[in-house]
């Protein structure tokens, strides 16, 4: 168990990581491509996609690498042992969906929880950060 806190721990603080940089970098990235300012607010929403999807791999490159080395397979369901199979279950945590055709085992239940809890502050920041740069360019012309 002591394995699962320390990964999760790395993971979630590599994951504010990613994205704080992209928080600070978008507004200077809007800014710069010259569309109306409306549009902005669309690079923005592409822009928090890809940090959200880079950040749901990462969970799921720990998921694989923490499978690959412990001795017990560390899920069980609907499970082949693919990498997409790490991403959709990482996918379903970050999201807190839980959909509940792969189920973990071992240490991997705390990390899919720190990453259920972690993908919901992410999302926040997001939306108030969306909602901040909605209010920088929404009624610009």
């Amino acid at each position: 168990m002591f394995l699962g806190i320390v990964i999760s721990i790395v993971l979630v603080l590599v994951t504010i990581g990613i994205h704080f940089e992209f928080l600070r970098r978008m507004p200077a990235i809007a800014e710069r491509i010259n569309v109306r300012p409306r549009l902005r607010i669309l690079i923005v929403m592409v822009g928090a996609f890809v940090a959200h999807t880079l950040e749901i791999y990462f969970f799921a490159l720990g998921y694989w690498l923490l499978d690959s080395i412990y001795p017990p397979q560390l899920f069980d369901g609907v499970f082949d042992g693919e990498f997409m199979d790490y991403v959709y279950f990482s996918a379903a945590s970050y999201t807190s969906l839980g959909v509940g055709d792969i189920w973990p085992l071992g240490p991997v239940r705390i990390i899919s929880g720190s990453e259920a809890l972690t993908g919901l502050i992410m999302i926040a920041w997001t939306a108030s950060f969306t909602y901040l740069m909605m209010g920088r360019y929404w009624h610009q012309r």
